[in-house]
């Protein structure tokens, strides 16, 4: 109820200040004229807004997590091209849409760039045309004018919220750092945004900024209390060219810069504040503190933080490996000079997970070799796995160190190590070891890495126990006092196992045992517990031992013949799936007896499942028992391990698995993605 009426003010207060406007235009009424124009631009866009839900990977500890997110996005084209931003899709693995009638339907990644924060995606619907939203003019775009923030806020479905254009040059200020990095790019030296008060959430990043005519003037990406969006036309024009070439290729000086009234109020130009050594400001020796105020015959003049974007949206544009001319001052002398300037290296490189390594790694990007003159390429480490192949070697690989060479051959990317990789373990069963060179600290290093798969199942301790098929808990000081037996020290029977009446003959739930062989059970608190089935330990299989038991308050003695404990879960050898996520063993005759199956029953009992994993957002859980994956039966735990086998081969996007929770049965749909290597 509070949502309505929030939403029913704003639109009250939205009628207000639009009637002056309405009637100027000639129309009908105030409220008639807005109801028009407003669901008119509303329907224009409706069927080309989507909300996109996405499953990304990060990497922490040498593991790939998966985590899901929910953004917006608007279809651009007929053919299903959707534009959104990097940020909401930029490093999706998996992407599904929900349309405006709620269809869904999956997509794929086509390009993305950190710099401007746009990703283009598509649908998977080769065969159907889809009715797309178009763009406008954002050089157009006036403070004051009306504008319509459509999008999916937290997740929900289509939405609009209503406001005006608060600013055409928002910027970040100086005193609030006047930086807004992803991936390492400083998005705010490219975009000035379109600020508005049309309030946006989480979730509606990639959602249209939409104008009272039905024109996305702008892609909504921030909230600072004011909105921002990035323009339209810049907006547009990335996703054309991510569209056309899957990314965005842009023109490079190598120097950094600021406005010039940082140091002269009256000087025109902009200050080189930083030149990259080997760049081409570097080889055309421009030094930092020289004032450059002519670029191939235009004048170049930076006066305001909201003249730097603009500036470098014409620097990316100059044609790359064409000497044009350069001027600048140094000492109040001006320096005519010619520039060669090349495309801009690549800042970040995207990050892979490497199951056979233990660890996660990337292509060292050019920025970075620019900058370390000491390595001319290779293959950077993010992060290690504990215990994992790399982190184990002697000596280990560590966070930042950059493999060079394996196995006598250069290592130059990833896709160098991925097919050295391949072509040493493929067929061996066995973990093989690669001699390793890397630099670490300017140093040269060698070390061998066993690498390898690391799945594998781990066998048990199998150990023959006597036992009494019963469960207890202590004979607290309280508990013993409220039964009216203060001072009395033992366990209380909870539960006697079902089909156990030959070796649990006398005995009852309830019972109140005290005493074995006249040995008391001194146990008084909960943490306890194992103090009784530790001393039934001492005894071998098939003794007869005498419990002294209270019942009723009267003390009893009923002799057990100790039986053979069945196979514990921790004896139970288990299996360890790395790119789904979860353990899995046999099923233990604990298993049956707490789930109520039979001995007919079969399949894999889930042993665990590891946080942000495939498993895990499928919610696989601990304790289900897998019977069947994608129509294959799964009878046992071996069984299990050849289907999984197998499905490395085939590697589907997509797993149905059956399951067993207690009596209830589960349908899983386990999406997946799976490594290089």
């Amino acid at each position: 109820m509070r949502k309505i009426i929030f939403l029913q003010l704003i639109a009250c207060a939205f009628i207000c200040m639009s009637t002056m406007h309405l009637q100027a235009q000639g129309a009908d009424t105030p409220d008639t004229g807005y109801r028009k124009m407003l669901e008119k631009a509303v329907s224009i866009i409706k069927p080309a807004l989507v909300r996109i839900h996405i499953i990304s990977s990060e990497f922490e500890d040498g593991k790939e997590t998966k985590q899901e997110a929910y953004g917006s996005g608007v279809i651009i084209r007929e053919d299903g091209y959707i534009i959104t931003n990097h940020h909401v899709a930029g490093k999706a693995i998996y992407i599904s849409c929900t349309m405006s009638n709620k269809e869904e339907i999956e997509a794929d990644l086509v390009g993305t760039d950190a710099l401007t924060d746009i990703a283009v995606i598509k649908l998977r619907a080769t065969d159907r045309k889809f009715v797309p939203a178009v763009f406008g003019n954002s050089d157009d775009v006036k403070a004051g004018d009306f504008v319509l923030a459509m999008g999916s806020p937290l997740a929900y479905s289509q939405s609009v919220t209503m406001g005006i254009v608060s600013n055409t040059e928002l910027v970040m200020p100086d005193y609030d750092g006047g930086y807004l990095s992803l991936d390492g790019e400083d998005v705010g030296s490219a975009i000035r945004w379109i600020g508005h008060d049309a309030a946006i959430f989480p979730g509606n990043s990639g959602g249209p900024l939409v104008n009272m005519t039905g024109e996305i003037i702008g892609i909504n990406e921030i909230d600072l209390g004011l909105s921002g969006a990035i323009p339209g036309n810049l907006a547009k024009e990335s996703a054309d060219k991510l569209i056309k070439d899957k990314k965005i290729t842009r023109c490079w000086f190598g120097f950094s810069f600021q406005k010039i009234t940082a140091i002269k109020k009256d000087a025109k130009g902009i200050l080189v504040t930083s030149v990259m050594p080997g760049s081409p400001a570097d080889k055309c020796k421009i030094k930092t503190g020289d004032i450059i105020t002519s670029i191939n015959g235009t004048d170049i003049d930076v006066r305001t933080d909201e003249d730097v974007p603009v500036l470098n949206q014409v620097l990316f544009k100059f044609p790359i490996g064409k000497e044009i001319d350069i001027k600048y001052i140094r000492n109040d002398k001006e320096i005519s000079a010619k520039i060669t300037p090349i495309t801009r290296p690549t800042i970040i490189e995207k990050e892979s997970y490497l199951n056979t390594w233990g660890m996660s790694a990337n292509t060292v990007p050019e920025m970075d070799l620019l900058k370390n003159k000491k390595v001319k390429w290779g293959v950077q480490i993010g992060s290690l796995q504990d215990g994992g192949q790399a982190s184990t070697a002697k000596p280990p690989l560590s966070e930042g160190d950059i493999i060079t060479m394996v196995d006598g051959k250069e290592c130059k990317s990833m896709d160098d190590l991925l097919k050295i990789t391949k072509s040493a373990v493929n067929g061996k069963s066995e973990q093989v070891p690669l001699t390793v060179e890397f630099t670490r600290n300017y140093e040269r290093m060698l070390t061998v890495v066993r690498v390898g798969e690391r799945n594998k199942i781990t066998r048990g301790m199998e150990k023959l126990r006597p036992w009494l098929p019963i469960k207890v808990q202590v004979l607290t000081s309280d508990l013993a006092t409220s039964l009216g037996l203060e001072g009395r020290t033992g366990v209380r029977i909870t539960r006697i196992y079902p089909n156990t009446e030959k070796e649990t003959s006398g005995l009852k739930i309830g019972d109140i045992i005290v005493a074995i062989d006249n040995l008391q059970i001194e146990t008084s608190e909960p943490e306890e517990i194992d103090t009784f089935n530790d001393m039934i330990r001492q005894y071998t299989i098939g003794t007869t031992v005498a419990l002294k038991i209270i019942r009723d308050k009267k003390p009893i003695i009923v002799k057990i013949k100790l039986s053979q404990s069945p196979r514990s879960p921790r004896d139970m050898p288990t299996y360890e799936e790395s790119t789904c996520g979860f353990s899995a063993r046999d099923i233990t005759w604990f298993d049956r007896a707490d789930n109520e199956w039979n001995d007919e029953q079969k399949g894999a009992y889930v042993e665990g499942v590891e946080d942000s994993t495939w498993a895990d957002l499928a919610n696989l859980q601990t304790g289900d028992l897998i019977t069947d994956m994608n129509g294959k039966p799964v009878t046992n735990l071996y069984s299990l391990k050849k289907v999984l086998e197998e499905m490395k081969i085939s590697k589907p996007e997509s797993v149905i698995i059956k399951s067993m929770s207690g009596t209830d049965v589960k349908i899983i749909l386990m999406r997946l993605v799976w490594p290089k290597n």
